[in-house]
């Protein structure tokens, strides 16, 4: 394969990671307002001793802002993220074969790894690899005047 080719494959296999980059992002920003439910949740009401503590204590004020700012966050990617998906569908949707579409979707739309995708198609390891590099060609070939970044 020529260094051209290399470069626009690479070029094209990071067009179609930032679906799956933008959902790892999303989930762990739903982790993180899980636990600031959870917090919310368990949190005690302020207690006044004759003992000295440290710190500021966290109040429900402060969590519930957190929160607010967290959904705006999530839902500002996932709109972002629903963009990104359907034009990473349309560009697997123009694959001929479909074997390479399927890998394709499984891979970057579903996330899955190459051992789950070949599980569930009933392909080797890889085959699915194989596929999946000559799907990237095919595509590549069909955006080779396109600028894809």
């Amino acid at each position: 394969m020529r260094k051209d080719e290399k470069i626009k494959i690479y070029e094209l296999k990071k067009h179609l990671r930032r679906y799956k980059k933008q959902m790892l992002v999303i989930r762990r920003l739903e982790n993180k307002l899980a636990n600031i439910d959870d917090k919310i949740y368990k949190i005690k009401t302020v207690s006044y001793s004759d003992e000295p503590k440290g710190g500021q204590p966290i109040t429900i004020t402060d969590l519930l802002s957190d929160k607010i700012e967290l959904e705006e966050r999530i839902n500002h990617l996932v709109q972002k993220a629903r963009q990104l998906r359907s034009e990473t569908l349309s560009e697997i949707d123009m694959l001929d074969d479909p074997r390479y579409a399927e890998v394709m979707e499984q891979y970057y739309i579903e996330c899955k790894t190459f051992e789950d995708i070949a599980d569930s198609t009933g392909y080797t390891l890889r085959h699915i690899m194989r596929l999946q590099s000559e799907a990237l060609k095919s595509m590549s070939l069909k955006w080779h005047n396109h600028d894809i970044t």
